[in-house]
């Protein structure tokens, strides 16, 4: 889930070669004037940080807010910048939940990134992760400073923006979390077309799922249909689709030309998870109707539904969409008039971000979609 700090991280990510270090762009400097809250808040609440946790030592009146007074009495002569390179690798690992996918993002190996990740956190004498092995956690106050940095390498975007800032470096990973892979394929041969070297970490799951990797940051983007609207999310329209019935080839069709919903009464209806947004529609749909199916099964993947409809276990109702031909199976539409069977799909981004480039032309993508 990770986002994909593209400007605020591409000064850093030149000449960095197993532990080099180096100042990062010019445009960048800025970070350290907001960093200065990141690290009081990493220093005034916590004990040991500010050296509270020796013998006599008299504690905050509370650690919830900081106690600020306290804190600028005891910082006053020590500079309140953090490592910019330090506070990026922990953004990264933070994001991918994986020191190895977050070395891969940054381009840096391993050892120089666990390496600054581990200054941070010694020189404020706080665990900000916890665990070996992916997915790895953020302890309470690394989900803080996460929460901080998101927003702090935001400002950096935007004022990267502002200051006319607008290529996209090539080689560029764009994180794409998608529930239809038709419309994520679709997508990404849009995005190469105008982004020749744009580079794609593709996750498939079903809405809920994309939604919830959106929300953790561990996508820059998401293809969701009928998405749960958040207030810090911006949305923008990318496809419609609607419902079709499939069937094995060797089905009576009677010479209908569109299937009757009543006829599932007598037939085996696959479905999806108890999750899956098609199912959620199908659902809406029979009980608007009033109709049942004769049986359910569910089979969690469309590719297993496929076969089994291929197979003649049963059959399906799906998105047009999401059935490619196959000689083995016969697709229909629905004899009904309801709008119930359709759906509309939107390409989803933090609104924090959207002015970074990338996520710029990804809108920009989404918009050319659906209007075709």
């Amino acid at each position: 889930m990770t986002i994909h700090d593209h400007h605020a991280l591409a000064g850093a990510r030149r000449g960095e070669r197993m532990g080099e270090t180096h100042d990062p762009a010019p445009h960048h400097r800025h970070v350290e004037i907001a960093v200065h809250s990141v690290a009081c808040d990493l220093t005034c609440n916590n004990p040991a940080a500010q050296g509270f946790d020796r013998p006599g030592a008299s504690a905050p009146m509370h650690w919830g807010h900081g106690d600020h007074r306290r804190c600028d009495a005891r910082t006053a002569g020590v500079s309140l910048s953090i490592n910019f390179l330090h506070l990026r690798s922990f953004y990264a690992v933070a994001s991918e939940r994986s020191v190895s996918r977050a070395a891969r993002r940054l381009n840096i190996s391993q050892p120089t990134l666990s390496k600054q990740l581990k200054a941070l956190e010694e020189r404020y004498k706080v665990k900000l992760i916890e665990g070996s092995r992916p997915p790895l956690t953020l302890t309470s106050a690394g989900q803080e400073l996460f929460e901080k940095a998101r927003q702090l390498f935001a400002v950096a975007d935007e004022i990267g923006a502002l200051l006319g800032e607008d290529d996209i470096d090539s080689g560029t990973l764009l994180r794409l979390g998608a529930d239809s892979p038709p419309y994520a394929a679709e997508f990404m041969a849009a995005f190469k077309a105008a982004v020749p070297s744009a580079q794609f970490r593709v996750t498939i799951a079903n809405a809920l799922q994309t939604n919830e990797l959106l929300l953790r940051a561990q996508v820059d983007i998401g293809i969701i249909c009928e998405p749960t609207i958040q207030n810090d999310y911006t949305y923008a329209p990318i496809y419609s689709d609607r419902l079709v019935a499939i069937m094995p080839a060797s089905w009576p069709d009677e010479g209908l030309a569109a299937f009757p919903l009543e006829r599932l009464a007598r037939e085996t209806l696959l479905v999806r998870e108890s999750t899956s947004r098609t199912l959620a529609t199908v659902n809406r749909l029979l009980a608007d109707a009033e109709i049942a199916p004769g049986r359910t099964m569910e089979l969690h993947t469309r590719e297993m539904i496929r076969e089994a409809v291929a197979q003649g276990i049963g059959m399906s109702l799906m998105f047009e969409k999401e059935c490619p031909p196959d000689s083995r199976i016969r697709v229909m539409p629905l004899d009904t008039r309801s709008s119930l069977i359709e759906i509309k799909g939107y390409l989803a981004v933090r609104t924090e971000r959207k002015r970074m480039p990338l996520i710029r032309q990804a809108l920009a993508i989404a918009n050319q979609m659906s209007t075709m």
